[in-house]
């Protein structure tokens, strides 16, 4: 899987589709792997989801499954016992032998779905469907992280192929996904299906897939929303919020929120965007600790200096200086929704762990670090607390100086009022209640360091 975080393949490497391998091939891996992480698998799970809608729900079950052993950490799986804490491996539920069991019983029904009675085909044997139901509850497992990251709901697809089989008179495939199926136009328009990343080195750069790139956008224009909050209501009509995604720090560091006049008394408010991947960097330390879902890094534009562009009146604009959005408030929202999204056993096992996020007031580096400083250096940070049986999150935030200018789209009425917030995607939320968060707390003091 080497350094994959959800159809994050580093230009450099080979890309090699696995629904289009001309051989029987299963991808195998154990829930509570703290190590190699499910998250990072996701290119290889909407794979064989999109396997099961061409070709059939039992035919993708028998030759591209992607399977979870519930319960199984990467210490079982790879026979390395005991299990490497420092590299973050889960504490499993499971005894080694039973482990070993939930392995062997996904291995011997592939086996025996290809090499077994009745393998002349397959996708018809009595294995075949033992694999689809363990391949349908892993899609459900996964799919909360799937759809987060904007890549789709992998389980609904499976659900609905699996229905469409059952209809009457169906034969053959009955979902068959064309052009636009279940993917908006905007999705469909980023170019070539991705967007190239460009890292500044080429064993960094990665193509991130359309959907990814949409909800990073999608969420930043929620997020300015946020910000504009202390705005009249009849005010916030008179916002137009467009969102673009940077495809390389330079593009990002040099870019800045742009608030431009329309006709009509209307503002338009250009909100800018970069996807962060810590998991990507050579120098990030071993297998597994750093997440597979991104960071979003933002460049905003607050509350007053958009009052100022609106032409609101003194004591409207007063009504505006109230406090501006944190990174911790966006935190704290997500993690709400993550908790409710994620399948019931994993908020339960999140509820009874060691490492419950707390996210702190942001850091303003406006004054130590700057604009450049906030990109290139400023970091999240999350430090565990053992103690509190919590991982207290700091982001970093830079405010510019509000000031009145004749125009907000050019010369220095461009950097009037920006915020910058660096937030953890609503994904990554999910990854830590379903993998970091289960970590030992004992992970912080044997050789790890923040995320």
């Amino acid at each position: 899987m080497r350094r994959q975080g959800s159809r994050l393949t580093p230009a450099a490497d080979a890309w090699a589709g696995w629904a289009a391998w001309v051989r029987p091939l299963l991808l195998l891996g154990g829930e509570k792997d703290g190590q190699m992480r499910f998250t990072r698998a996701m290119p290889w799970a909407a794979e064989s989801a999109l396997a099961a809608a061409k070709f059939g729900t039992r035919h993708a079950a028998a030759y591209k499954p992607f399977i979870l052993a519930p319960g199984v950490n990467h210490a079982q799986f790879a026979e390395d016992s005991p299990r490497n804490v420092a590299r973050g491996d889960i504490a499993s539920p499971l005894p080694d032998a039973e482990a070993t069991a939930r392995i062997a019983e996904v291995v011997a029904l592939f086996l025996d779905a290809h090499l077994g009675a009745g393998a002349e085909v397959p996708e018809e044997t009595p294995a075949a469907g033992d694999l689809l139901d363990r391949a349908v509850a892993t899609a459900a497992w996964v799919s909360p992280f799937s759809a987060a990251l904007g890549r789709g709901d992998l389980a609904q697809l499976w659900e609905a192929v699996r229905a469409g089989e059952g209809s009457a008179g169906a034969s053959g495939p009955v979902y068959q996904p064309g052009a636009g199926v279940g993917l908006p136009g905007n999705v469909l328009a980023h170019s070539y299906g991705g967007e190239l990343m460009d890292e500044g080195a080429a064993s960094r750069a990665f193509f991130a897939h359309p959907g990814e790139v949409a909800a990073a956008e999608a969420e930043a224009i929620a997020a300015q929303r946020a910000a504009l909050r202390s705005l009249p209501a009849a005010a916030m009509e008179r916002v137009d919020i467009v969102a673009s995604v940077c495809t390389d720090i330079p593009s990002f560091l040099h870019s800045q929120p742009m608030l431009t006049a329309l006709a009509g008394g209307r503002v338009r408010l250009h909100v800018r965007c970069y996807l962060w991947r810590e998991g990507l960097l050579l120098d990030a330390g071993q297998f597994g600790r750093p997440q597979a879902a991104p960071h979003y890094w933002l460049k905003m534009r607050g509350a007053p200096v958009v009052g100022m562009a609106l032409g609101l009146t003194e004591k409207e604009l007063a009504a505006c200086e109230g406090s501006p959005l944190q990174a911790a408030q966006l935190h704290e929202e997500f993690l709400t929704w993550a908790l409710e999204a994620v399948p019931e056993r994993a908020a339960t096992e999140y509820g009874a762990a060691e490492r419950q996020l707390r996210f702190e007031p942001d850091r303003d580096v406006t004054s130590s670090s700057g604009a450049q400083g906030w990109v290139e250096r400023e970091r999240i940070e999350l430090r565990d607390d053992p103690a509190a049986c919590a991982t207290c999150v700091t982001s970093p935030c830079l405010k510019t100086r509000v000031a009145a200018h004749a125009s907000y789209s050019r010369g220095m009425g461009l950097f009037s009022g920006s915020v910058y917030l660096k937030v953890m995607s609503r994904a990554a939320m999910i990854e830590w209640i379903m993998l970091d968060g289960l970590r030992d707390p004992l992970f912080a003091e044997q050789g790890a360091q923040p995320q």
